[in-house]
């Protein structure tokens, strides 16, 4: 078995993987947000989320966030699948180890853990991403 394959095996997941067989799939990744709750709440509980799906995966924090991850994304963002790595493996290798989760997607919003959303920002990028030329691969926008 590979490194990568191993860190796959290890990982938890909760939720169904079905409902990432989509083409604009959003992407939340964290690491001890404790003192970012209040903010994500705030945005994530106020997104226009469309029919877009949420992966949330939690980097091995090593805080009491994943309880309270479980506990409230699900709630706020029912379509969600929410996933906690073995191991710490940096932001990108976070979204990396995790891309076998995002098979069939064609575009992907990230959404970091301490910036702030409007309630239209998923829902303008999915605009926009459908709106494109084919050859446009990344769609950036500023935060409030």
């Amino acid at each position: 078995m590979t490194q990568l394959e191993s860190i796959r095996a290890n990982r938890v997941i909760v939720g169904n993987t079905q409902i990432l067989y989509a083409p604009h799939i959003a992407y939340l990744g964290l690491f001890n947000p404790t003192k970012h709750w209040d903010s994500i709440v705030a945005w994530l509980g106020h997104l226009s989320k469309g029919d877009v799906p949420l992966l949330v995966v939690d980097n091995h924090s090593d805080d009491d966030s994943w309880t309270f991850t479980k506990q409230q994304v699900q709630d706020m963002y029912p379509n969600s699948v929410l996933v906690r790595n073995p191991i710490n493996l940096g932001g990108f290798g976070s979204l990396s180890v995790n891309l076998d989760l995002l098979k069939s997607c064609e575009w992907l919003t990230t959404f970091h853990q301490d910036d702030r959303y409007l309630a239209n920002h998923l829902t303008e990028h999915g605009k926009l991403a459908a709106d494109c030329e084919e050859d446009v691969a990344i769609i950036s926008s500023e935060q409030e």
